[in-house]
């Protein structure tokens, strides 16, 4: 059997774009559309590469192009032939290729283990549905809550489903796109889950925050505590998006991540007015949780506090006549 295969490699990795087949062991790449191989490349010759099965090798040849052919990304050969042996990559203008025989070594089949369960799983366009309304009506419950009024259901009801929606779906596209630059591939359903299972936790961070940084005396130290758990949490969740869509996740990644989360904590924290040079700012505590709550370094009589928290904490359920 003569049979070659050419894979066309995405030009930031080693994943496969396309890959080409040909029992007959033959193939012309370039722009033209006379070619076996045609791509859409501005350096690339409209006669570019010849390529044939030559034995238990193959055999390359340039036909004069006018840029070239790199073999490994180090051998250049213009107007002439070399021998490569099965796997090795050519490189025509910014398209890269790889040459393969029909026994040449694949890696073992993967094992289908709980990781590879999960995404799967994610993958489910009912999950992403699902799991999306359910968080959305765990927002509206949390936020009626909060403030139970008449008007609730009428503005505020819409206001977040539609808020969380759009916060969902900007989400899964950002990193979506960059996965499918890096990755060619969106895996955009597994980033609204990871969306949704981070609004969850900070849905809960958001009702403990008053009780974990109470006991803080000095209130620079809690705006810096506050954005660096924002940190954490936003590099958190950005490297969860990305093990979802890749397995093995290099250092130089991680940088980048924390980098963009340091961006955004530093761009919310200047558009709250927070952060100064020495990190002053007031910290707040959330009335409708914890009704005048200060630092142990603010401490209160007992009485005033309960004349002041008394009518919020206690709202009375017996409507009064006339």
């Amino acid at each position: 059997m003569d049979r070659l295969i050419v894979e066309l490699l995405h030009h930031h990795g080693h994943s496969v774009e396309k890959r080409y087949v040909f029992e007959n062991g033959k193939a012309t790449i370039g722009r033209s559309y006379s070619n076996d191989i045609i791509l859409d490349d501005p350096f690339v010759s409209p006669k570019h590469l010849s390529i044939s099965r030559n034995g238990a090798g193959i055999r390359v040849e340039d036909l004069a192009s006018e840029n070239g052919t790199r073999i490994n990304g180090e051998t250049n050969i213009q107007d002439q032939g070399t021998r490569v042996a099965s796997g090795d990559e050519i490189y025509i203008g910014k398209t890269k290729l790889k040459l393969l025989l029909p026994d040449h070594p694949v890696e073992p089949a993967r094992r289908m283990d709980a990781f590879l369960a999960l995404r799967q799983f994610l993958d489910k366009r009912s999950v992403a549905i699902i799991f999306t309304l359910l968080v959305s009506a765990i927002m509206v419950w949390v936020a009626y809550l909060e403030g139970p009024t008449e008007k609730f259901w009428k503005t505020e009801f819409f206001e977040i489903v539609l808020g969380y929606l759009m916060v969902v779906t900007f989400y899964a596209g950002l990193i979506g796109g960059i996965c499918y630059l890096k990755l060619r591939k969106t895996c955009f359903k597994r980033h609204m889950a990871v969306c949704n299972a981070f609004s969850l936790i900070g849905l809960f961070y958001e009702t403990l925050y008053p009780f974990l940084l109470f006991w803080v005396s000095h209130s620079g130290t809690v705006v810096f505590l506050k954005y660096s758990i924002q940190f954490f949490f936003l590099l958190a969740m950005f490297w969860s998006s990305l093990k979802l869509a890749n397995t093995t996740i290099k250092w130089t990644a991680v940088a980048e991540l924390s980098a963009v989360s340091l961006m955004f904590v530093l761009l919310i924290g200047w558009g709250a007015k927070d952060i100064r040079l020495d990190f002053s700012g007031d910290p707040s505590y959330p009335n409708h949780l914890a009704p005048y709550l200060k630092p142990l370094s603010e401490p209160q009589p007992f009485e005033n506090f309960l004349e002041k928290s008394g009518p919020k904490l206690y709202r009375s359920t017996v409507k009064t006549a006339g």
